[in-house]
């Protein structure tokens, strides 16, 4: 069984030992960040009994946790321990970046861009790893949120008439059946972890309709995600290795356009867009986990 954590859902994927996909389901929120430990594991575990009338046995789970590998990685063994209390078989935890790299290639040496709901760049050389930005939704450049975060601040500047007129305002109102700044605010502080990340999928509409704040802000992701990758392969010395991108932010074919754009060395920069979800590089782990037993 794989287990990708998210600041908005988790995919549960269980497999058999070839990794043919047996069934796959989606449960709450695991960032141990924003939801903790105990919501984390309880939503995980919800997710699990969905698939109690799967015939066979569990021998071997991977999950991928957000901020394990960063302020949570002294309390690991604490969620190792409570999760294999209540899931059957082997059951090893580790970071949600190790996993959506393992989604893309088989190396120990290359890195991963997450931008989704959160954004991070990790690298790994070996037993070294390195990582730039991932602090967290009121930083994590690049991800949904921060796009969203961007976007609201130019909706709420045209409201205001202090800013320029952009069309992912016109969006936005129709996408969410808005009248006016009120209801756009009650929406937003509902639960602004949920309500922000949407608002970066209006901006990449607003990009297609060539909307200049909404290319602008995209262009800015990209520059900001593709320092990581510089900053991170510095601090590594990798020259030639795999770059995997995952997360819904890569939806937006500009996006990754942009990104390819500044990767001068593509002959020694192989980028990657995984075809499966991150998830099953959690699969990957598992299996790999059980054939070493």
């Amino acid at each position: 069984m794989g287990i990708d954590g998210g600041g908005t859902k988790t995919d549960i994927v269980l497999a058999d030992l070839k990794g043919t996909i047996i069934k796959k389901v989606k449960a709450g929120p695991a960032s141990l960040r924003n939801t903790g430990i105990e919501k984390s594991c309880k939503n995980i575990l919800k997710g699990i009994d969905k698939l109690s009338e799967v015939d066979g046995e569990i021998v071997s789970t991977f999950v991928g946790f957000p901020a394990l590998q960063e302020e949570y990685s002294n309390r690991k063994e604490y969620i190792e321990d409570y999760l294999d209390k209540e899931i059957s078989g082997d059951v090893k935890i580790g970071s949600d970046q190790l996993v959506a790299f393992k989604s893309g290639t088989e190396s120990d040496k290359g890195i991963v861009v997450i931008a989704g709901t959160g954004g991070v760049v990790r690298g790994f050389n070996g037993e070294k790893s390195e990582k730039v930005s991932g602090w967290g939704y009121l930083a994590d450049e690049g991800s949904a949120f921060w796009v969203g975060l961007k976007a609201y601040r130019k909706i709420t500047k045209q409201l205001d008439g202090r800013g320029e007129k952009t069309l992912i305002t016109e969006i936005v109102f129709k996408e969410w059946d808005l009248e006016d700044g009120n209801e756009l605010n009650k929406r937003i502080y509902k639960n602004p972890i949920e309500s922000l990340p949407e608002l970066s999928i209006m901006v990449d509409y607003a990009q297609r309709g060539g909307d200049k704040i909404a290319t602008r802000i995209l262009e800015e992701a990209a520059n900001e995600i593709f320092e990581g990758v510089e900053l991170v392969a510095k601090k590594l010395n990798l020259y030639q290795f795999p770059l995997i991108l995952v997360g819904g932010m890569f939806k937006s074919g500009f996006l990754e356009g942009e990104l390819s754009k500044k990767i001068k060395d593509k002959d020694k920069i192989n980028i990657i867009r995984p075809e499966n979800d991150p998830v099953f590089g959690a699969v990957k782990l598992a299996i790999s986990n059980y054939e070493e037993k």
